[in-house]
């Protein structure tokens, strides 16, 4: 089972919040059992992030294994 990730959850490790080490952990466990997805608004919030480019949100993405979504098809 793949663990979708939060805006809230990527800008606390990104600021170096005092739960960023547990949130890491969690994050490393979560993709060793099914894998990390992001959304697309997840995507687009994090490049509102300050100093946050392009480039820099798909490297994070693509350093830490997670799997971006945009299909946004299936209703909720």
């Amino acid at each position: 089972m793949r663990t979708a990730l939060d805006t809230n959850v990527v800008c606390a490790l990104w600021s170096g919040k005092p739960s960023a080490r547990e949130i890491e952990s969690a994050l490393f466990k979560a993709r060793g059992e099914g894998g990390l997805v992001m959304s697309a608004p997840v995507y687009c919030e994090l490049l509102a992030y300050p100093s946050a480019t392009r480039h820099f949100v798909q490297q994070f993405c693509r350093e830490t294994g997670i799997f971006l979504d945009f299909l946004l098809d299936e209703q909720v």
